[in-house]
């Protein structure tokens, strides 16, 4: 079509020179000022910026699976909420959410958390508190008894849910225990229950936040 019209133009000037120069410069001139504003704004159109999502509450829950339960209460494991994160069953913590980062689209970054969990076995304990998900590295960290920050947990992301009422939904993530979290647990716990890639169950998280 664009050829097609060029062609059909120059005939015009040919025509138009013909019969008066002034003509030829005059539709020559407007020819091209027609055509640049298309060539100009067509780059920028479908266009797309990443929005920044300051993330400032609500909760992410790690809901134990029945054969994670089970191994651990039969080794005499027991697992408890560190304040003010709760554990509303016996398998299922709700860690509060205090703050993130995140883009949007995607919903990739860091969410931070108050409280932790701890496990429990003849009378030797492990607390992991100060939990941030890295939604980008596929990591649950964790400081362990007040030292160091370890990769607690490997996540399997999938994609997160439409926003909703201003809520945004990371849900179904699949957590295993990492390689370091599983020789740490065993061997402060003297117990040899917890293995590397060991599915130890779900995260979800539901955020909110002020978008940027």
């Amino acid at each position: 079509m664009l050829g097609h019209a060029k062609a059909v133009g120059a005939g015009l000037v040919l025509v138009l020179a013909a019969g008066c120069g002034a003509s030829s410069n005059s539709s020559s001139t407007s020819t091209k000022s027609s055509t640049t504003p298309t060539a100009s704004t067509s780059p920028t159109t479908g266009s797309a910026t990443a929005t920044k999502l300051v993330v400032d509450g609500k909760h992410t829950t790690l809901a134990f699976t029945p054969a994670a339960t089970s191994e651990l209460r039969a080794a005499g494991v027991s697992v408890a909420a560190l304040a003010p994160a709760t554990i509303a069953k016996p398998a299922l913590l709700n860690f509060p959410v205090y703050v993130g980062q995140l883009t949007l689209p995607g919903l990739q970054g860091t969410i931070s958390h108050h409280g932790g969990l701890t496990f429990t076995h003849a009378g030797k304990s492990v607390t992991a508190s100060d939990l941030v998900l890295n939604t980008a590295a596929g990591l649950l960290t964790a400081i362990v008894d007040g030292g160091h920050r370890v990769p607690l947990l490997h996540l399997t992301i999938s994609r997160p849910s439409p926003e909703s009422n201003g809520e945004f939904f990371l849900n179904g993530i699949v957590a295993k225990l990492t390689k370091t979290t599983a020789l740490l647990l065993d061997s402060r716990l003297a117990v040899t229950v917890f293995k590397a890639e060991q599915q130890l169950g779900t995260v979800s998280s539901l955020i909110t936040g002020t978008q940027s």
